[in-house]
């Protein structure tokens, strides 16, 4: 036979520690969404630029043409990172 014990509360005023813990669902859904700085896109578009022209138009000129595109886009996501690079640096440009 099992008898019935009362556990006892040690810290009667945390009576209730899972109450404690939990977060409302409101918290979480009004944390403030973070916007991607503008030196992180100012960097992105002049990397771009440089890639396409510099490396695109100069150096692979003799390449053919999606070649010049790849440039442009591989440029401008690491002139994307190199700007979040900056911010954390540097802080943003306005």
């Amino acid at each position: 036979m099992v008898r019935n014990k009362a556990i006892p509360i040690h810290n009667q005023k945390d009576g209730n520690k899972l109450a404690n813990k939990a977060k409302p669902k409101t918290d979480v859904l009004e944390r403030e969404r973070k916007e991607t700085p503008l030196v992180a896109y100012f960097m992105a578009f002049v990397f771009a630029l440089l890639g396409y022209v510099v490396l695109g138009k100069i150096i692979l000129a003799a390449r053919p043409h999606p070649i010049h595109w790849l440039s442009a886009i591989l440029g401008g996501v690491l002139g994307y990172f190199l700007g979040l690079l900056w911010f954390r640096w540097k802080g943003d440009i306005l």
